[in-house]
């Protein structure tokens, strides 16, 4: 299930034009995949949309593909979990929002607008999408576009768990560090507090994980002191 998710996320990365489209397309996917997992109450919410049998396939995929945003600066607030009013009322509003979304695509063609590759490509995608009824892949596909856009790019995604507030600069120095350590060319910093690691620093990029903190130190400590003696040591001493 997992190679199936990534060969969507693949085949859609590549049908994607180069350049801002790829991000839009990430946030528009990331969007689509917290409204998946938001559900309504009554059994209103987006799965039961994709699965009803009342609405037709041409709805339900333009209800997704209304997710993709028009404006290029719009990416940055969908990638924080902000739906667009389109996509939001497609998905969340059922019926009646598929067929505004309907509408409302067909009133922009009628108006001879330009079109845009990204967002024709995202429409695509999402027809196929629920063509194949795979709609439930959703939010696998949009970590596994991520995952790939990234790598693309050069680029890794930080997490920066200080205990106190950090000096100007500071945070951007460890994380530029951090990232050619793991041969990246760019990073996206990620900071937060969380006193209970009373000083220092953790430090989370995928898979990989540094802990500088003093939690961390007095933790190992602890499990060291209480390791039975004789353990750990070399054969013979």
């Amino acid at each position: 299930m997992a190679d199936s998710r990534r060969a969507w996320a693949l085949a859609l990365l590549r049908a994607m034009p180069e350049g801002e489209a790829r991000e839009r397309c990430a946030a528009a996917l990331e969007a689509g995949a917290s409204v998946l997992g938001r559900e309504g109450a009554g059994g209103t919410g987006a799965r039961a949309f994709f699965l009803d049998p009342s609405l037709s396939r041409a709805e339900k995929a333009e209800a997704l593909a209304s997710l993709f945003p028009r404006d290029p600066a719009a990416g940055a607030g969908l990638a924080a979990g902000v739906v667009t009013a389109a996509g939001a009322a497609s998905l969340a509003g059922a019926a009646g929002g598929a067929s505004a979304a309907v509408a409302a695509a067909d009133a922009t063609t009628a108006a001879g607008a330009e079109p845009d590759p990204g967002a024709a490509a995202f429409r695509r995608f999402a027809a196929l999408l629920v063509e194949r009824r795979r709609s439930a892949l959703l939010p696998g596909i949009a970590a596994a576009y991520r995952a790939l856009l990234d790598e693309e790019e050069g680029l890794v995604r930080i997490e920066l768990v200080t205990a106190r507030p950090l000096a100007p600069g500071a945070g951007e120095a460890i994380g530029a560090a951090f990232a050619a350590v793991l041969g990246k060319r760019r990073f996206a910093l990620q900071a937060s507090r969380d006193p209970a690691i009373l000083g220092g620093f953790v430090l989370k990029a995928g898979s990989v994980r540094l802990d500088r903190s003093a939690a961390g130190r007095l933790e190992r400590l602890r499990r060291e002191l209480a390791r039975p003696l004789g353990r750990g040591g070399r054969q013979g001493e």
